[in-house]
């Protein structure tokens, strides 16, 4: 009787464990929802454009704007023409994503608002046209010295003019660069020693000087400035009003007497 007790009381907990083992979820497939980081099967796409772009030309994963693409899909990629058609709209700002085209040999992206282009895994890279960008590095350290060697206007060569932020472009120890046909600004020159690419971070307040809260650490106007409003006459720190300055606001600037 004691026995039949015992069973009868330790089946609804042997019930329970085995309904707790059966809901812990799978890791089996993909399970990227957007993070920032590349699955073995799916590559991370932040830029909406550009992940609209490789959805639109078959090389997506089937899902508009959840960050991420396949794989399987861009990696034997060999040719790539993202530079816009139509509008600012449809600007290319963000590139990440394009290090797992690894068999590229040609990548057109110009007319873009792209500050930076992760070419590490381009090394079959002949051609590259990234002309009126807004590059503040370019780092061609990993393509050998065959790149860009075509006659200019075949096809290779390498065309990054209309960049004036740009002056760095580094390439590795060896190149001869003598033989690469290129279009670039008078301020864009080759080295093997070029200074890391730092990203802006962007900054929001006033940038106005003549404001009472200007932050000269800010680089991006979020409209917050304020100005004083005094009158020729008025009596102010400790004078009177003389001048006003016209500023970009208004008359916000004075000196006393």
């Amino acid at each position: 009787m004691k026995k039949l007790l015992l069973i009868l009381f330790c089946l609804p907990l042997l019930f329970t464990t085995c309904k707790k083992e059966d809901d812990e979820p799978t890791n089996s497939g993909n399970n990227n929802t957007g993070n920032n980081v590349n699955t073995p099967t799916h590559t991370y796409v932040p830029d909406d454009n550009f992940e609209n772009y490789l959805e639109a030309n078959d090389m997506g994963d089937g899902i508009a704007l959840n960050d991420s693409v396949l794989t399987a899909n861009i990696i034997d990629v060999n040719y790539l023409n993202i530079s816009p058609l139509n509008s600012s709209a449809d600007f290319i700002t963000d590139l990440t994503g394009i290090e797992d085209f690894t068999a590229l040999t040609s990548l057109r992206c110009s007319g873009n608002g792209l500050q930076f282009i992760n070419l590490i895994n381009a090394t079959n890279l002949r051609n590259l046209d990234c002309a009126e960008n807004q590059l503040k590095s370019l780092d061609l350290s990993n393509i050998s010295d065959i790149a860009f060697s075509g006659v200019q206007g075949n096809g290779d060569e390498l065309i990054c003019f209309g960049n004036p932020d740009l002056t760095c472009i580094n390439v590795k120890n060896g190149v001869n660069t003598d033989n690469w046909g290129t279009w670039m600004d008078p301020n864009h020159y080759f080295s093997t020693n070029c200074p890391p690419y730092v990203p802006q971070v962007d900054v929001y307040g006033c940038i106005d000087i003549d404001a009472t809260n200007y932050n000269p650490l800010a680089n991006i106007d979020d409209g917050s400035c304020q100005y004083l409003s005094v009158s020729v006459g008025d009596f102010h720190n400790g004078g009177v009003v003389f001048y006003l300055k016209n500023g970009s606001q208004g008359q916000h600037g004075w000196y006393v007497i």
